[in-house]
Formats: C-alpha cells, sequence, structure tokens
C-alpha cells in the first residue's frame, strides 16, 4: 500500500497601519503699527515798510487826504493873491486915470508870464525804507513703530501604527492510501 502525503502550510496574515504624525502649525505674525514724523516749517519772512510820502509830496503826488487839504490850502492862497491882484490892479488903472504913464507897461510886463512855474521832476527827499526780520520756526514730532509679534506654533499629534499578524489559513497534513501492492486472496 502506498501512503500519499500532501502537507498544505498554513498562512499567516498581517494587518497594519501605519503611523501618523498630524501637526497643527500656527504661523507667527508681526504686526506693525507705524506714526509716521511730523515736521511744520513756518519760514522765516521780512517785513518791510516803505514811506514815500515825501518823496511823492515833492512831485506833488498825494494821498487822498494829503491831497485834498494841501491844494485847499493853494486854492485859498490863490483866491486871496487873486484878489489882492485885482485890488492892486484897480488901483493902478486908477492912476492910470490920474495921469500916470508907465502904468499901462507895469501891468502888462507882470502878466506876461507865470511867477510859479516849478520845473522840479526829480523829489527832493528819498523814500524811507524800513524793514524787520523776523526768523523761522521748526517743530518736530518724532515718529513711532509699534511691532507687535505674535509667536507661531507648532502642535504634533502622533497616531501610532498598529500591526497585527493572525492565522490566516491554519497548516494541513492530508495523508491518503493510494493502491495496494499486497495480494489479498486467500
Amino acid at each position: 500500500m502506498r501512503l500519499s502525503i500532501d502537507q498544505v502550510w498554513g498562512r499567516l496574515g498581517i494587518e497594519q497601519s501605519r503611523p501618523f504624525l498630524r501637526l497643527d502649525v500656527k504661523k507667527p505674525s508681526l504686526r506693525l503699527e507705524i506714526e509716521h514724523p511730523v515736521l511744520k516749517v513756518k519760514p522765516g519772512r521780512v517785513e518791510l515798510k516803505i514811506d514815500s510820502r515825501e518823496c511823492r509830496a515833492d512831485l506833488q503826488m498825494y494821498e487822498p487826504e494829503e491831497f485834498a487839504r494841501v491844494y485847499a490850502a493853494r486854492a485859498k492862497r490863490r483866491v486871496l493873491e487873486h484878489i489882492a491882484d485885482t485890488a492892486s490892479q484897480g488901483d493902478r488903472l486908477a492912476a492910470i486915470e490920474s495921469g500916470e504913464r508907465d502904468a499901462i507897461a507895469a501891468i502888462a510886463w507882470e502878466n506876461s508870464f507865470d511867477p510859479e512855474l516849478s520845473v522840479e521832476l526829480v523829489p527832493a527827499h528819498l523814500p524811507k525804507i524800513e524793514f524787520r526780520v523776523i526768523s523761522g520756526e521748526r517743530e518736530f514730532e518724532e515718529g513711532r513703530v509699534l511691532v507687535q509679534l505674535e509667536k507661531g506654533e507648532v502642535r504634533g499629534r502622533l497616531e501610532a501604527g498598529v500591526v497585527r499578524g493572525y492565522l490566516r489559513r491554519a497548516p494541513e497534513l492530508h495523508i491518503r492510501a493510494v493502491g495496494s501492492l499486497l495480494d489479498t486472496f486467500a
């Protein structure tokens, strides 16, 4: 008799899950608050005062109030002079009637030119110039930079891996009798 032995190997099974490292990252942040510097400048200046009243008076150019005063006085003086002149001419004409011969020639000579003729074109006085220097001002306000830093943070959480082994298939041994070589006739 012959025996047939078959061996079936057992099988092992493995279940595994990989380890996992979970990272939570909070990035750092930098916050800036900027206050700009300020420069205030008030420039210097010059105050200039020019008094040209005397200069313009030399050229007979007056301010309105002064013009009225000067020309009123001049008109009054001319009226009085004209009255006096007319009276003296009347006296001379009376002298002609009384027989004076040179009175007409003297009157003609006096009336032939204007005795108040003015030919001044250049003022006798210079303008008065006064000045005052006023210095400028500066004001400076410093700027600021405020920095606020929030630190970053990294948190890690490890999920462990698992390896589990199990018997997937048990080993087997199969023994069979195959045919017979013995003669069993009796």
